[in-house]
């Protein structure tokens, strides 16, 4: 998954959730919690 397509991802899943910890994304992602910082 490029990190465009997580970034596109994680605003989906936020404006469908109202709101995602960096501990959930980086578990549903698969990635460091330093990746999902640098995508959102």
């Amino acid at each position: 998954m490029t990190q465009q397509d997580r970034h596109d991802a994680i605003v989906t899943l936020v404006k469908h959730q109202g709101y995602a910890s960096i501990e959930q994304l980086t578990q549903h992602f698969s990635v460091t919690p330093q990746t999902i910082r640098r995508d959102r």
